[in-house]
């Protein structure tokens, strides 16, 4: 006879939570209400912290492992999520490279193309990016090298503009790490006339 998951005890629910990935669980909130509130629980999401308090990311804040019970929910969810965001967009950077870039004597499939314009679209859709997913990811580097490659090397890119594409996310992201700099180095010069007085 079929188990209802709903009429499970709150308990085996968060038992088998334990077991699944931060993504599994994030789908799970968007199934109804019951499901949600189920797997907001705190425990739930110190495990996953935890998980990735284990592995830090260079260049980006981390949580102290021991006090992960203080912090509340929302700063635990907060926490995974952008390492998940992360970890998602250095994967896109791992297909692109190993697609484009990892042989440089064999070209790439033409029957890979329309999957590699739909992971090109799903980047240039993405609103997200940060300085700190461009120094971890390194995929800026990656969109470089394509831009700059031959357009023998490059199969369909008269249907998909990879090329021309990969140019302008370069500049659209250059754009942003231009803009961190110049905040980081305006920021101490008005601390510094802050502190004379000025």
């Amino acid at each position: 006879m079929p188990v209802d998951l709903q009429d499970l005890n709150v308990d085996v629910m968060l038992e088998i939570l334990h077991f699944t990935d931060v993504y599994t669980a994030v789908c799970m909130t968007r199934v109804n209400r019951h499901f949600r509130a189920i797997t907001l629980t705190k425990n739930l999401w110190i495990s996953f912290a935890r998980d990735f308090v284990s592995q830090p990311i260079p260049s980006v804040p981390t949580l102290d492992s021991e006090l992960l019970p203080q912090y509340s929910t929302g700063d635990l969810i907060d926490f995974v999520k952008v390492r998940v965001d992360l970890i998602k967009v250095r994967r896109w950077r791992h297909k692109l490279q190993k697609e484009f870039l990892s042989n440089t004597m064999v070209l790439p499939k033409e029957n890979e193309m329309p999957l590699m314009n739909d992971l090109f679209t799903i980047v240039e859709g993405y609103q997200n990016m940060t300085v700190e997913h461009l120094m971890f990811t390194k995929i800026g580097i990656v969109m470089r090298h394509i831009h700059r490659l031959e357009p023998a090397q490059v199969p369909r890119d008269d249907e998909f503009k990879f090329r021309d594409r990969a140019r302008a996310l370069v500049d659209k992201w250059r754009g942003l790490l231009n803009a961190n700099v110049r905040m980081n180095y305006v920021a101490p010069n008005v601390n510094a006339s802050a502190n004379n007085g000025e």
